[in-house]
């Protein structure tokens, strides 16, 4: 016999009020007050008899919560079998009774109410119930939850029903604060139908902000375009037009200055403040894809958020100026500074009511100590940012996912490699289980061929690199086509392949310079040191004899150029470089006294990685036994991060004549 058929049998045994009960407590489906069991059950008399057939026969439980009584099925199985056997009536009466002894009592369940109102064929109270408990989930932010009973409200609502917008509305919050962007966007859309103009126009602009932050940019731009049309705004058609109205805004509010007069929200009119959370959007969603275009609209969200004067809106337009001016890196490290430092003040003095405030603060302070190479800095700023967004704060799926990229990258550039192969698998699973294609892209192509390579396996950090770009639009050349410029360059270096690395990046420049992006110091000084790392391989392969002559010469140009930027973790890259080419020319000394060099910067800036390799070359220089001495202390150091083969992760970090 099944388990299904000895279970049947067993309540086909049980007296008439011990069957009604266990009915009930099947149909209820998890665990109710025993009093509101009985009830439901219509069973108010003594019930010693029917308890103990019920727990005898091992087919209900009882637990005590708190003061209460509760009691469920044994097992699912028991519940499933009881539930399959019942009539449609019966089982229609059961919910029936349930749903009215739930709202009859003190302390309501709204999901049960919906659950059973609806078995019970009363949709309208369902659809009220459903939406009670998705606000109830929501103010406990329990998003996952709400957004499942907003679904369910929206499928008992009449499709004529005006109260569909406002459910719309709020699964588009509620998935949005999962960071489940493109299906928030999707919600968002959906309450645009029969709304009033200015409500239409705010539920597109959260639209396109929702698809923009989770990578879904040529939706996001084209819903972006209507919303700025409305507002008459457009994006600028070039990179070039961008740039010069960023110069234009920036001299207006170098003239200006940073003061506002401090007014409420209430008190600034709604177009005002719609104005300043379309720029916001721009500036948010293309700020690590497009960053030119996203500069020119956070020029004009900070004039607007100061002239509006409202604490939050400044704060957040604050924030975003301080990341925008430390792209130039140390050039703009006294600015940057003095931003951050009116900002933090203005963040901490709203957080109670604003927490988003000085999480947002947190975060940029990392990006600036990130841009400015500060590798430490960043790591521990990412991580303050990290706890601050994830216990305090809602809706920062794009946040949260900035900082853990830049975390990882931080890592990267410390040799934490151990910790970061603990962690990126799953961020990875995490982003994709959402559909975050902007947080799980970024990670494929910026840091997890990382991983790979410490892995020794090249092969598939190439292939998990190409399929990750494929999905990102290439009508312009973003951040992301760069990202993906370096990791295929690293990864073309680490197989010994410095002719692929080399033509890469003769295929990728013109358009990266064409992008603007080489404004962005960072970018400029990996992108100068990757090209004359390319040159430096394909320099020690077989490169012809007057090629060779070239490839150097180009290498040391770029090193040079590097060295103009005057950045601490930019000057032994350099040196670096140069020892490369000093050697390759036969001056043995000078390469020594240059990789000695590269090794203490990096040290100094805390860049493990690099120092164990220039530590590395160094013992090739020296040769002998002090030499692989030396070398076999720079591979154990490697080893215990991690990394497989540490003489092929030199040749990507420290490539030349050693590689």
């Amino acid at each position: 016999m099944s388990l299904d058929c000895v279970i049947q049998a067993r309540v086909a045994r049980l007296a008439g009020p011990a069957r009604t009960l266990l009915e009930v407590v099947a149909v209820a489906g998890r665990p109710i007050e025993l009093r509101l069991a009985k009830q439901a059950a219509r069973h108010e008399g003594a019930d010693y008899e029917v308890m103990t057939a019920l727990r005898g026969g091992r087919l209900v439980r009882m637990r005590a919560a708190g003061e209460r009584q509760e009691v469920e099925a044994y097992h699912d199985r028991i519940r499933e079998a009881v539930s399959a056997q019942l009539a449609p009536e019966v089982l229609v009466g059961c919910h029936a009774r349930l749903a009215d002894a739930l709202e009859a009592s003190e302390r309501p369940d709204p999901e049960m109410l919906a659950v059973h109102f609806h078995g019970a064929g009363n949709r309208g109270k369902a659809a009220r119930y459903a939406a009670a408990g998705a606000d109830q989930a929501a103010d406990a932010l329990a998003f996952e939850r709400a957004a499942r009973l907003y679904r369910f409200a929206l499928q008992l609502e009449p499709e004529e029903s005006a109260g569909r917008q406002s459910l719309y509305v709020k699964l588009g919050d509620a998935l949005g604060n999962t960071g489940r962007g493109a299906e928030a966007a999707e919600a968002y859309l959906a309450a645009t139908a029969g709304a009033v103009v200015a409500d239409g126009l705010e539920y597109r602009r959260r639209a396109a902000a929702q698809l923009l932050m989770s990578g879904h940019l040529e939706r996001g731009i084209g819903v972006l375009r209507d919303v700025l049309a409305a507002a008459g705004m457009r994006l600028a058609p070039t990179p070039w037009r961008a740039l010069l109205a960023v110069l234009l805004r920036r001299a207006v509010i170098n003239v200006r200055g940073l003061g506002f007069r401090e007014t409420e929200a209430a008190r600034v009119p709604g177009k005002d403040l719609r104005l300043i959370d379309t720029c916001w959007s721009v500036a948010q969603g293309l700020g690590l894809v497009d960053t030119i275009r996203a500069a020119d609209f956070q020029t004009r969200h900070l004039l607007l958020a100061l002239r509006a004067g409202e604490p939050y809106r400044v704060s957040r337009a604050l924030a975003v100026e301080a990341a925008y001016h430390a792209l130039a890196g140390g050039r703009r490290r006294a600015r940057t500074g003095r931003i951050l430092e009116i900002n933090r003040a203005l963040a901490e003095r709203i957080q109670p009511a604003h927490p988003h405030a000085i999480g947002l603060a947190t975060m940029v302070e990392g990006i600036a100590a990130f841009l400015e190479g500060r590798w430490m800095d960043a790591r521990e700023f990412h991580s303050r940012a990290e706890t601050i967004l994830r216990e305090r704060c809602r809706g920062v799926a794009w946040e949260l996912a900035t900082v853990r990229l830049m975390w990882s990258v931080s890592l990267f550039f410390l040799g934490e490699l151990g910790l970061l192969a603990d962690r990126l698998p799953g961020m990875l699973k995490e982003a994709e289980a959402r559909g975050d294609l902007y947080e799980a892209t970024d990670l494929r192509i910026r840091i997890s061929h990382a991983n790979r390579l410490a892995a020794d396996d090249p092969e598939t950090a190439r292939r998990e690199s190409v399929e990750a770009i494929a999905h990102w639009p290439r009508g312009e050349f973003y951040v992301q086509h760069w990202w993906s410029m370096i990791a295929n360059v690293e990864i073309a270096l680490y197989s010994g392949r410095g002719g692929d690395a080399w033509d890469l990046i003769g295929e990728e420049w013109p358009q990266l310079k064409r992008s603007l992006l080489l404004r962005v110091q960072y970018i400029r000084i990996e992108s100068l040191h990757h090209r004359a790392a390319a040159a430096l391989a394909l320099a020690a392969g077989e490169a012809a004899a007057s090629r060779r002559t070239e490839l150097l010469k180009a290498a040391e140009c770029d090193a040079r150029s590097i060295l103009r930027e005057r950045m601490e973790w930019g000057n032994p890259l350099a040196r670096l470089l140069q020892a490369a080419v000093a050697a390759a020319r036969g001056d043995r000394v000078r390469a020594l006294e240059l990789a000695g060099g590269a090794e203490s910067g990096f040290a100094t800036a805390h860049m493990g990685l690099y120092t164990a390799a220039a530590r590395r070359v160094r013992g090739e220089l020296l040769g002998g036994d002090e030499g692989r001495a030396v070398m076999e202390a720079a591979d154990a150091w490697m080893e215990r991060r991690g990394v497989r083969n540490p003489r092929r992760m030199t040749a990507m970090l420290a490539p030349g004549m050693w590689s």
